[in-house]
């Protein structure tokens, strides 16, 4: 997603804000910006991991529609229907943990449909090295 610059300048303010708080003092100022920042860092990994499906999928076809839906659907009814994620982790200040919280269901259905293909994958690559290797044996048992 390439938010690591967008999260940096929001720890910088948000540290800034807590060393206000706390008047300079680091000491207890980076735990509490540790306990602040951390439910945010969890949620920008899983965002940028988990976003958008492998291609190939049906959910892969589905995410661009989705956009494009979620973009004129918020347009019409923008308290009913939120920014498209994409556009939400991108152009807003929303914490990264809300904008999961918001779209956990979607993260969740990418996962599964990642998981399975890559498991296809690896049985594929599996069994195309299995026969390869059964013809090599083959051939060299016949020479």
């Amino acid at each position: 997603m390439g938010q690591g610059c967008n999260a940096a300048f929001e720890d910088v303010v948000i540290f800034n804000t807590l060393l206000d708080e706390y008047l300079d003092n680091w000491a207890e100022a980076l735990p509490q910006f540790t306990l602040r920042r951390k439910p945010d860092a969890h949620a920008l990994v899983e965002l940028s991991d988990n976003a958008s499906p492998m291609s190939g999928t049906l959910l892969f076809y589905e995410f661009f529609i989705r956009i494009r839906f979620g973009q004129i659907l918020h347009q019409l009814f923008p308290k009913r229907f939120p920014k498209p994620l994409f556009q939400l982790a991108s152009e807003t200040t929303i914490p990264y943990s809300e904008i999961l919280n918001t779209y956990q269901n979607w993260i969740t259905r990418v996962k599964r449909s990642n998981k399975r293909q890559m498991v296809k994958s690896f049985r594929l690559e599996w069994n195309f090295s299995v026969a390869s290797h059964t013809m090599l044996y083959c051939f060299c048992k016949n020479i």
